[in-house]
């Protein structure tokens, strides 16, 4: 049969040849390749170089004119009996010539997936407007409390240079122990040991949330993302923001100047005092009466390296490079103007105190005696400095080497996603799991030729290995030691028999890393200081430039608090983010997660094993990586000839009823030519649907725990509690226990 196929091309039906075979194509993900997310596309057709088909292709195939840009995809729109079937868009791949003569254009057909391929092209995270994120005049210590789950960026427990210890009761244990490039940030007092005890500015990271990522995209681009990477466990997940130069925060290695531009205090009614500047007056001389000026000025700040300036009518008159040490005194004369300024490549905040005398001398005129009176006036004012120049905490220049398309491609990866492209470009994305649950069944048995097919092997793989970017820190590289394997990593290498299955493996690799991450002992009891800390140096303290690092955070209040060094004193914070392997919805809990950053099994921060089994894989891809290695699975191909009903009707998440057998969809290709529709499924037993299906999970521990379970009616993952003999439902019977540390 022939289905009345029409195409139209920005709104213009195209001339066909009568005799053209046009062969559309639908998939899912391919179970040959974990990795592709499907979409429909055509083989190459040709149509006739007809003038309706000159007129709308502007004679591509010319030099010499204004023609369509083959390299373009045009807007096009298939429809079957004058209804819209399919959305998406063309390419125009060339053109066939006959007797010298331009006889027909070769075109394909994608479906909407590629307009977002199209809008996205190679745009790097950098080319997002991040602008409303950016944070003038960072106040460092505060944004290290803020603990808002809703704030865009956050500046958890993340070294970047030396290491990290913990001491409650011996403030300034590193330095007598001859630790270099070493820092106690457990808090026991207000007093300094710069170097050794307390954080400072620049050793902020911050974290971005996934979330503002995703709404960057839809605002540059004019798309809509709802689903499944919409669950708070995505839109939660952080991008360390480590710029790829290690020298500075934002990559900078020079020094930028700051001004002081919010001077305040109080002078003598001659003077006047500026924002930006103190202009110098001193009252008018008497006969025995003489008035004189100076003044001098002072940094407090946690910076290691700077110049702290003042100038007299742009002149330089003082420098000061060292924390909270005042320069000598300077003369000053009516009518001079100060100003102060400070250079320096690191991130620390700057304050300055000067102090501005007015000295009165007076001569008694009858015995020549001396008399003085001085007036002290304090100016006061700071500056926030940011490395990289700017003066304010930018998100963009932070912002790790990461393409749009490999941000997307690693959240699919990740979390198992599967994405529909709508006509007005809404993605609705899906956990595969849920995504194969929400299809029809379709009992297509009397449509299928069964003279002739194909039962296969069901995969082409001999296992599975998900991993993530190269090693590069210290506790990377001592993790794989340890235990062999890369930290998160997860091997699928199943036997037969004992026997190695045939084929290579296959690898679903991440282009971010997969991080562990430490609790500080702390070292005056050997008991855990509550501190989670990632480290982003080597075993010599160096910072490493890592691939994009994805964690989750938690926020810390109460326990060991953290030592905040100001420069001229350390305070003490309770509150604050720190990474965190699990997703515990943003709160320190041992029963709370959802699902880990890591694809295995892996052991919690303080070694306990309650998260163990929320495995990215355990969770989300397990019955993803059944379907292609179970033995008891088998790839079928047959040929049907469909209605037009169900050409139309059959999505790639339908399961299909073939002489009492049931099948997944893997691909139906089908030519609308001759009617002929070539079916790629996987065939599977009745037991098997069961992975799909809602099914009602009971709790029969004996008494109230905690579940998490893949929701039906969201398609997210959610934690639960159940008292004893309590049920609820989840896709796929999905229902993993969290273990309580007794």
């Amino acid at each position: 049969m022939k289905y009345p196929l029409e195409i139209y091309i920005n709104g213009v039906e195209v001339d066909q040849f009568s005799d053209e075979s046009v062969t559309i194509k639908k998939s899912v993900k391919s179970f040959k390749d974990v990795k592709k997310l499907f979409t429909d596309f055509s083989k190459t057709f040709s149509i006739p170089t007809s003038k309706k088909n000159n007129k709308l292709f502007k004679h591509v195939y010319r030099v010499d004119t204004n023609a369509v840009d083959a390299r373009v995809l045009i807007p096009a729109v298939l429809k079957l009996n004058g209804v819209d079937f399919k959305s998406g868009n063309v390419s125009v791949e060339g053109t066939q010539f006959k007797d010298g003569k331009p006889y027909s254009y070769k075109i394909r057909f994608y479906g909407k997936l590629t307009e977002l391929n199209k809008l996205i092209g190679q745009d790097e995270l950098t080319d997002l407007d991040f602008s409303s994120l950016d944070i003038t005049s960072p106040n460092f210590s505060s944004l290290f409390s803020s603990q808002v789950a809703s704030d865009a960026i956050k500046f958890p427990l993340i070294c970047r240079d030396g290491r990290y210890i913990a001491h409650t009761s011996d403030y300034d244990f590193a330095q007598t122990e001859g630790l270099t490039k070493t820092k106690n940030i457990a808090y026991s007092t207000t007093t300094r040991k710069a170097g050794y005890y307390g954080l400072v500015d620049n050793d902020m990271i911050g974290a971005l949330r996934v979330k503002e990522i995703l709404d960057a995209m839809e605002d540059k681009y004019g798309i809509s993302i709802e689903g499944a990477m919409r669950a708070d466990y995505v839109e939660d997940l952080h991008l360390v923001l480590q710029k790829t130069d290690q020298t500075t925060i934002e990559g900078g290695t020079s020094s930028s100047e700051y001004n002081f531009s919010n001077l305040s205090g109080t002078v003598n009614s001659e003077s006047t005092l500026a924002p930006t500047s103190l202009t110098v007056g001193l009252p008018a001389g008497e006969p025995f009466i003489e008035y004189d000026g100076k003044i001098r000025f002072k940094l407090t700040t946690t910076s290691s390296s700077f110049d702290g300036e003042m100038f007299i009518d742009g002149g330089l008159s003082k420098t000061v490079t060292s924390s909270n040490t005042y320069s000598s005194y300077t003369s000053v004369d009516s009518g001079d103007v100060i100003t102060f300024k400070v250079s320096t490549a690191q991130t620390a905040t700057f304050t300055l105190t000067a102090q501005y005398v007015v000295t009165e001398t007076e001569e008694d005129p009858f015995d020549g005696s001396i008399g003085t009176r001085t007036d002290t006036y304090t100016i006061s004012g700071s500056v926030s400095a940011v490395a990289g120049g700017t003066g304010a905490y930018n998100v963009s220049p932070n912002l790790p080497e990461m393409k749009v398309s490999d941000f997307l491609s690693d959240m699919f990866k990740r979390f198992n996603i599967v994405a529909q492209v709508e006509d007005d470009l809404t993605i609705n994305t899906y956990h595969y799991d849920h995504y194969i649950n929400q299809g029809s069944e379709h009992n297509i048995s009397e449509y299928v030729d069964i003279s002739s097919y194909n039962i296969n092997r069901p995969n082409y793989y001999s296992g599975v290995k998900f991993t993530g970017a190269e090693k590069k820190t210290i506790l990377e590289h001592g993790f794989s030691k340890v235990n062999a394997r890369k930290f998160g990593e997860l091997k699928y290498l199943p036997e037969s028999e004992g026997n190695v299955i045939d084929g290579s493996v296959y690898t679903v690799d991440l282009k971010s890393h997969l991080m562990p991450i430490e609790q500080l002992t702390d070292l005056n009891n050997a008991l855990f200081s509550g501190l989670n800390i990632m480290l982003l140096t080597d075993k010599d303290g160096t910072e490493q430039v890592c691939k994009p690092i994805f964690t989750y955070l938690k926020r810390r209040t109460g326990g060991t608090s953290v030592a905040y060094d100001s420069g001229a004193s350390v305070s003490s914070k309770s509150t604050f983010w720190m990474p965190e392997l699990t997703y515990t919805q943003n709160i320190v809990s041992p029963t709370n997660g959802i699902i880990g950053n890591y694809f295995g099994s892996e052991l919690s921060e303080i070694g306990d094993d309650n998260y163990r089994d929320l495995g990215i894989y355990n969770l989300l891809w397990r019955n993803t990586i059944a379907l292609t290695f179970d033995e008891n699975k088998r790839r079928a191909s047959y040929t049907a000839f469909l209605p037009l009903r169900l050409v139309k009707d059959i999505e790639p998440n339908d399961k299909l009823i073939i002489h009492n057998n049931t099948h997944l969809v893997e691909s139906i290709e089908t030519n609308y030519l001759t009617g002929e529709s070539k079916l790629e499924l996987v065939l599977i037993t009745e037991a098997d649907t069961d992975m799909f299906e809602t099914q009602t999970v009971q709790n029969t521990t004996g008494s109230t725990d905690y579940f998490v379970i893949l929701d039906p009616t969201t398609g997210h993952l959610d934690n639960v509690t159940l008292s004893n003999n309590s049920t609820d439902t989840s896709v796929g019977g999905l229902f993993v226990e969290i273990l309580e540390e007794l």
